[in-house]
Formats: structure tokens, C-alpha cells, sequence
């Protein structure tokens, strides 16, 4: 099992999983406190749409993603700004036109391409240098970010109209938010997939929220969590050939019930 971590696409999948579990300290918590993440979820869905069209002109399905996340995020605020009573519908809407518009997509792509299966169903062992070099500077800019802001973001989550009393543009700072979120869901499907990486995002955080109050410490419970998972779950797959990103779910779902139970 050691000789394993010796080979390149091992190591890379290990660097992956360290950025992963800081990106879920800090999105994660903020969006499960901050009660962003079915929103979220809707955005990872529609930016398939992303993947589609990059497939399609042939550029690169990460960029198309995140394109698609980051505008479909933007759009999303905007919207839940003005029009509350309606987000959850439009949620829905951009979740299924941004899945099928992907999947239309791929089926005019000439040839075959396994890119979006990758990213449909993850492939943490199969991530690119160029991949590992992006997600460690999106990792490490959120974590400045959490850092240097960490009173106003404190704030803004624990009580919005205070937060507007004292000065703080809130309005702006939930758009910001709501974009890395979705720059994250984006970033993270690499390791579990379109399909289950909202699980990877939101658990942590939501077993953290069980135990702690103070935002500082359900971040750091929240990328203990995501850290025993990640970790544990691609070890756990690589020695059984089961899919890593299945696996790390599956630890996270037995993590959050054995949680429940505990706290009953």
C-alpha cells in the first residue's frame, strides 16, 4: 500500500486532497451558515452546461465551467435580491436547462471524450498538474480571504441588518460569496463528481454546525471532517479499486449519521 504513494497521478491525488479540505473548511462552512447550498447545487448542475460547450468548441471543460458557475452565481444573487419568493424556481429552471443545454452539447461533439464523465462521477486520480496548480491558488486565496475578512464575514453571518448598520455593503458581499461558492462546486468536481460534490461541500460543515457555534471552530471541525474523508476515503479506494470519489461520500454519509445518532 506504501509503494503506491511513490508513483506521480498518487501524489497528485493526495496534493488535491489537501486543497480540497481547505476549500471545504471555508466555502463549505460559510455556505451551510450562510444557507447558500442549495443554490449552489443549482449552479454545479448548470455549469455542466459549461463543460458542454467547451467540449463542443474545444477548449479546455474547466474553464467552461467555471465560466458558466461564476455568471449563473451572479445572476442567481442578483435575482434572490430582488425576488426572494422566486430563487428556488429559478434554481430548478438553470439546474435543468444547464444540464440539458451540457448534455446536448456533448452529443454534437465529434468523437468521444471521457472529460465529462470526469466530471460527472470525478476522477481525483486522474487530476492534471495544471488542475492541482489552480485549485492550490483558489485554496490559498480563500483562506487569505477568510483570514483578512474574518470579522466582517462573522458578522454578515450572524446577523445581516447589523451588519448593514454598521456599513458593511452586505448586498455585494453575498454576491462575492455566492461566486466563490460556485467557483468551489466547480474546483471540487474533480475529486467526487457533478453529481455528489455538494455532499463533499455542505456534510463537513453540517456536522461541524452540530458542535459548534463560533465560526472559526466550524471551519476547523468542518476541515477535520472533510480531512478524515478525503484522506481516508481515496486510501480506502485505492487498496479495494473502488471509485474515490463514491467512497469519500460514503464516508462522509456514515460520518454525518454516526453524528446524528451521537447527538440524539
Amino acid at each position: 500500500m506504501i509503494e503506491i504513494l511513490k508513483y506521480s497521478f498518487m501524489q497528485n491525488a493526495l496534493l488535491s486532497c489537501f486543497f480540497t479540505v481547505i476549500i471545504c473548511a471555508v466555502a463549505g462552512t460559510l455556505a451551510v451558515v450562510n444557507r447558500n447550498v442549495f443554490i449552489t447545487g443549482g449552479v454545479a448542475h448548470a455549469s455542466y452546461g459549461g463543460i458542454g460547450f467547451a467540449l463542443w468548441a474545444g477548449f479546455s471543460p474547466l474553464f467552461g465551467a467555471l465560466g458558466v458557475a461564476a455568471l449563473a452565481g451572479l445572476l442567481l444573487g442578483l435575482i434572490r435580491q430582488k425576488y426572494a419568493d422566486k430563487a428556488d424556481t429559478l434554481v430548478s429552471v438553470l439546474w435543468a436547462a444547464g444540464m440539458a443545454t451540457g448534455i446536448l452539447l456533448t452529443d454534437l461533439t465529434p468523437g468521444y471524450s471521457a472529460d465529462y464523465l470526469s466530471y460527472l462521477f470525478g476522477s481525483i486520480l486522474l487530476v492534471s498538474l495544471r488542475e492541482i496548480v489552480i485549485l492550490g491558488i483558489f485554496a490559498a486565496a480563500l483562506l487569505l480571504l477568510a483570514v483578512r475578512y474574518y470579522r466582517i464575514l462573522l458578522i454578515v453571518s450572524a446577523d445581516q441588518e447589523y451588519a448593514v448598520t454598521l456599513g458593511i455593503p452586505v448586498k455585494r458581499l453575498n454576491l462575492a460569496l455566492l461566486v466563490l461558492l460556485c467557483i468551489s462546486v466547480v474546483l471540487l468536481m474533480r475529486v467526487a463528481g457533478l453529481v455528489m460534490v455538494m455532499a463533499l461541500l455542505s456534510i463537513p460543515a453540517a456536522i461541524a454546525e452540530t458542535r459548534t457555534k463560533q465560526l472559526s471552530r466550524m471551519m476547523l471541525l468542518s476541515g477535520l471532517t472533510a480531512s478524515a474523508a478525503v484522506f481516508g476515503g481515496l486510501l480506502l479506494a485505492t487498496y479495494l479499486d473502488l471509485t474515490p470519489g463514491a467512497v469519500i461520500v460514503a464516508f462522509l454519509a456514515v460520518m454525518y449519521l454516526v453524528n446524528t445518532i451521537a447527538n440524539r
